[in-house]
This record gives structure tokens, C-alpha cells and sequence, in this order.
């Protein structure tokens, strides 16, 4: 019994420890990123994005707009890892999603639809595989055509 509580305790101590790195990682890496324009690498390949990252910016996203320019995006960048919800809510063209997590892409969403005429309640809503720190939307078609894929590293850095 006692050795049940000793195992329990180093458990406990050994996921708070992991939770410190990673959050560690995952501050040096927002530290970076300010309101405005930023550029974020995705293995090689380079991006020019608009950062998200108040509420009201995250709610609205890329909603309204009528298109993105070739390898431009927005960054959705998170205080604290969480499972956010995106949703099509007033796009009007079809769009990926990279899903970020210390500084790794850990999932990606292609070639998501827009769905004009579907009340919100209905709309379909997309979820990461697990925590993220931030989330990247392009272009549809973007992933598949850049080879974009997990594990590829992500950084992120102001635009000249």
C-alpha cells in the first residue's frame, strides 16, 4: 500500500515537472510574437501573418475577408495550452489549419469548407489532436502543397 503512494507521488511530481518545461518552451516561444504583422517558419517554408491574439481578434479570425494571399496566414496565439474550436463562421473561402504545440506542428486540418447558409449551431467544428499554443490558418491546399507535416518545426519572428 505504501509503495502505491510512493509510485503516485513521483507520477504526480514527474507530469507537474513536464508541464513546467513544456510551458517554459511554450513562453519563450509567444514571447516572440507581438500584435501586427509577424513572420512564422514552418520547417522551410515561410509565411507572412496577421497575429490573433485577443479574444475579440481570435473570435473574428478570418472571417469577412474574401481571400489570402499566397503563403500569408493568421496566427492564433494561446496564454496557457488548450483545445481550441475553430469554426467557418462568416468565411468566405476555404481555408487550412496548422496546429502548433512547443514549437512542433502536431496536427493539421486541409481543405476545410466553407459552409454558407448553415446556422452556427450547425456548423462543423474543428479541435487539435491534443493541447496547442497557437494555431495557424492559410490557404486550402497549402499543407498538401508545401508537404507540410508533424513534427515539422515552427518559429516564429517579426517582420521586417
Amino acid at each position: 500500500m505504501k509503495n502505491k503512494a510512493v509510485v503516485g507521488v513521483i507520477i504526480a511530481l514527474l507530469f507537474m515537472i513536464s508541464i513546467f518545461f513544456a510551458l517554459r518552451s511554450v513562453s519563450s516561444l509567444i514571447t516572440n510574437v507581438e500584435v501586427g504583422k509577424k513572420t512564422i517558419m514552418v520547417g522551410d517554408d515561410i509565411f507572412s501573418v496577421d497575429i490573433s491574439d485577443s479574444d475579440k481578434e481570435k473570435e473574428k479570425g478570418l472571417s469577412g475577408r474574401n481571400n489570402l494571399a499566397e503563403n500569408s496566414g493568421m496566427i492564433f496565439v494561446y496564454d496557457s495550452p488548450r483545445i481550441p474550436v475553430f469554426w467557418m463562421k462568416g468565411m468566405n473561402f476555404p481555408i487550412d489549419i496548422i496546429w502548433i504545440s512547443n514549437g512542433k506542428v502536431i496536427g493539421a486540418e486541409m481543405n476545410i469548407p466553407i459552409e454558407k447558409n448553415v446556422p452556427e449551431a450547425k456548423m462543423k467544428r474543428y479541435s487539435p489532436p491534443g493541447f496547442v499554443d497557437m494555431a495557424l490558418e492559410l490557404s486550402a491546399g497549402t499543407v498538401s502543397r508545401l508537404m507540410i507535416s508533424i513534427g515539422e518545426d515552427v518559429s516564429v519572428e517579426k517582420a521586417d
